[in-house]
């Protein structure tokens, strides 16, 4: 028989159950992290529309909730782990998991290497080949380096640890164990994208990197802010792609010459009018940067703010000058025999 459950404890959410060969199972169920314990040891979890929830089960869920599995399962988190959230990727989500339970990380501590060396997969920037290639990361030289070949004295690309920022690529590569390696070169964002046939192995180095640069920063556990500490070491983009930009003298960038997808972004400096290639996609676009832009500034912001406007300030100071001296010189030349 079919029971309603009662308010769920705390802790509990909605996620989808892992198999013990990595699959999901069909549907959402809601279980108690606790009881997933039970169904990592070869134990069957309860779904919630089609098994019978006993009062035994009820009473189960009752007295062993997340709050008293955390104590021992979740005791010695690092600091560098990022703990998942429903929404984040799916390899994080059921690596977080099998490490909880599975490996036990949590219960003594888990490694927390802040330099890696490796073989993943990068995609070929011409061809978007998968090629093989060897990864070296060390915190105590701020590098993330590949190599073509094992034996090669030199890498092909040298990032520095503090200037890279890394994130789940699942939705850009189609590959479920994917990283996306993100970094700034002469002005211009550039990425890597690389991957592993194993879950637990693309982790490892997501959580390397952020070891790393969390031994980079200086931080410590007495005097870190969490939330602070996410921003630092690793940021999701909330949305990314391509638009098209006219340019600042009125000259749309690109060959498309439509309006229909156009929208114009505002800033002190200057004004940004950008094209997507659907109504669907410029709606999108325009609902994310009005969350982004509605969320209330923090102090760093602030402070951001005030250093943008005296820079502005102090341009428009030196493009006067110059213009002063401009004018000087050439009425000296015009009263010159």
């Amino acid at each position: 028989m079919m029971r309603v459950l009662p308010p769920p404890p705390v802790g509990t959410r909605w996620i989808r159950c892992i198999q013990n060969d990595g699959k999901e199972q069909s549907g959402d169920i809601r279980v108690d992290e606790t009881a997933f314990k039970q169904h990592m040891c070869g134990l069957r979890s309860s779904n919630l529309r089609l098994d019978t929830w006993t009062d035994e089960k009820l009473k189960f869920m009752e007295e062993h909730g997340n709050a008293k599995g955390n104590a021992v399962w979740a005791k010695n988190v690092p600091l560098c782990y990022r703990r998942p959230k429903p929404s984040d990727a799916h390899v994080l989500r059921e690596q977080w998991i099998r490490a909880k339970y599975e490996r036990t990380e949590f219960i003594d501590g888990a490694p927390e290497p802040s330099s890696l060396r490796g073989y993943l997969r990068k995609k070929g920037k011409e061809d978007n080949s998968w090629n093989l290639r060897l990864f070296v990361l060390s915190a105590a030289d701020n590098s993330l380096a590949y190599y073509i070949r094992d034996q090669d004295r030199e890498p092909k690309s040298n990032l520095k640890i503090t200037e890279i920022n890394v994130t789940f690529a699942e939705e850009r590569t189609n590959k479920e164990n994917s990283l996306q390696i993100t970094y700034v070169t002469k002005g211009r964002t550039r990425n890597y994208f690389v991957y592993s046939e194993n879950g637990q192995e693309v982790v490892q180095w997501y959580m390397a990197i952020r070891k790393a640069k969390l031994d980079l920063l200086g931080y410590n556990e007495s005097d870190v802010d969490q939330e602070k500490l996410e921003n630092e070491l690793t940021r999701d983009f909330i949305m990314q792609g391509f638009l098209f930009k006219r340019g600042p003298r009125g000259v749309k960038s690109g060959r498309h010459q439509d309006e229909d997808y156009c929208f114009t972004l505002t800033t002190p400096k200057r004004d940004f009018v950008m094209m997507a290639n659907t109504e669907n996609e410029r709606r999108m676009w325009m609902d994310c940067l009005s969350k982004v832009i509605s969320q209330p500034m923090t102090d760093e912001d602030k402070e951001e703010m005030k250093i943008t406007l005296k820079a502005m300030r102090d341009s428009k100071k030196r493009n006067f000058v110059g213009l002063r001296r401009l004018s000087l010189s050439k009425n000296h030349d015009e009263d010159s025999p």
